[in-house]
Protein backbone atom coordinates (compact mmCIF):
# COMPACT_ATOMS: atom_id res chain seq x y z
CA UNK A 1 0.00 0.00 0.00
CA UNK A 2 2.52 2.17 1.02
CA UNK A 3 4.54 1.55 -2.02
CA UNK A 4 1.19 2.54 -4.66
CA UNK A 5 -0.42 5.22 -2.72
CA UNK A 6 2.24 6.62 -0.39
CA UNK A 7 -0.14 6.11 2.81
CA UNK A 8 0.24 4.00 5.62
CA UNK A 9 -2.07 1.98 7.56
CA UNK A 10 -1.86 2.70 11.57
CA UNK A 11 0.38 0.03 14.15
CA UNK A 12 -3.08 -0.70 15.83
CA UNK A 13 -5.18 -1.49 12.45
CA UNK A 14 -1.79 -3.28 12.44
CA UNK A 15 -2.00 -5.52 15.13
CA UNK A 16 -5.77 -5.60 15.39
CA UNK A 17 -5.93 -7.39 12.35
CA UNK A 18 -2.70 -9.93 12.61
CA UNK A 19 -2.93 -10.46 16.00
CA UNK A 20 -6.33 -10.16 18.08
CA UNK A 21 -9.03 -11.10 15.39
CA UNK A 22 -7.35 -14.29 14.86
CA UNK A 23 -6.71 -14.87 18.83
CA UNK A 24 -10.52 -14.08 18.84
CA UNK A 25 -11.77 -16.66 15.97
CA UNK A 26 -9.90 -19.25 17.99
CA UNK A 27 -11.35 -18.83 21.61
CA UNK A 28 -14.59 -18.56 19.91
CA UNK A 29 -13.92 -21.44 18.27
CA UNK A 30 -13.05 -23.59 21.14
CA UNK A 31 -15.77 -21.94 23.03
CA UNK A 32 -18.30 -23.56 20.06
CA UNK A 33 -16.85 -26.68 19.74
CA UNK A 34 -16.80 -27.74 23.54
CA UNK A 35 -20.76 -26.36 23.48
CA UNK A 36 -21.51 -28.39 20.49
CA UNK A 37 -20.21 -31.70 22.02
CA UNK A 38 -21.18 -31.44 25.63
CA UNK A 39 -24.84 -32.79 26.81
CA UNK A 40 -27.74 -30.02 26.00
CA UNK A 41 -30.61 -30.65 27.95
CA UNK A 42 -32.45 -28.16 25.02
CA UNK A 43 -32.15 -30.62 22.53
CA UNK A 44 -33.51 -33.55 24.58
CA UNK A 45 -36.45 -31.36 25.36
CA UNK A 46 -37.17 -30.29 21.65
CA UNK A 47 -37.03 -34.31 21.07
CA UNK A 48 -34.03 -34.10 19.00
CA UNK A 49 -32.55 -37.84 18.26
CA UNK A 50 -28.73 -38.94 18.51
CA UNK A 51 -29.41 -38.83 14.54
CA UNK A 52 -30.92 -35.51 13.98
CA UNK A 53 -27.68 -34.22 16.30
CA UNK A 54 -25.24 -35.86 14.17
CA UNK A 55 -26.83 -34.80 11.28
CA UNK A 56 -26.76 -31.15 12.29
CA UNK A 57 -23.26 -31.69 12.89
CA UNK A 58 -21.94 -32.71 9.80
CA UNK A 59 -23.71 -30.28 8.10
CA UNK A 60 -20.99 -27.90 9.09
CA UNK A 61 -17.84 -30.88 9.67
CA UNK A 62 -17.98 -32.30 6.77
CA UNK A 63 -17.05 -28.72 4.65
CA UNK A 64 -14.39 -28.63 7.00
CA UNK A 65 -12.74 -31.34 6.28
CA UNK A 66 -13.57 -30.37 2.52
CA UNK A 67 -11.68 -27.79 3.12
CA UNK A 68 -8.37 -29.35 4.72
CA UNK A 69 -9.20 -31.83 1.89
CA UNK A 70 -8.30 -29.27 -0.66
CA UNK A 71 -5.41 -27.72 0.48
CA UNK A 72 -3.54 -30.94 -0.26
CA UNK A 73 -5.51 -31.94 -3.31
CA UNK A 74 -4.65 -28.89 -5.56
CA UNK A 75 -6.21 -28.42 -8.74
CA UNK A 76 -3.96 -27.56 -12.20
CA UNK A 77 -5.06 -23.81 -13.31
CA UNK A 78 -3.27 -21.28 -14.83
CA UNK A 79 -1.40 -18.46 -12.92
CA UNK A 80 -4.09 -15.73 -12.10
CA UNK A 81 -1.94 -12.93 -14.04
CA UNK A 82 -2.10 -14.90 -17.50
CA UNK A 83 -5.79 -15.19 -16.63
CA UNK A 84 -6.12 -11.63 -16.42
CA UNK A 85 -4.38 -10.79 -19.62
CA UNK A 86 -6.36 -12.78 -21.38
Amino acid sequence: MKIRTGETMPKFVIYFIKFFIPLFIFVIFIITWISEFSENEGRKKNGWTVGITWAGRLIWIVPLLLIVGGYFKRIESEDIYTLIEK
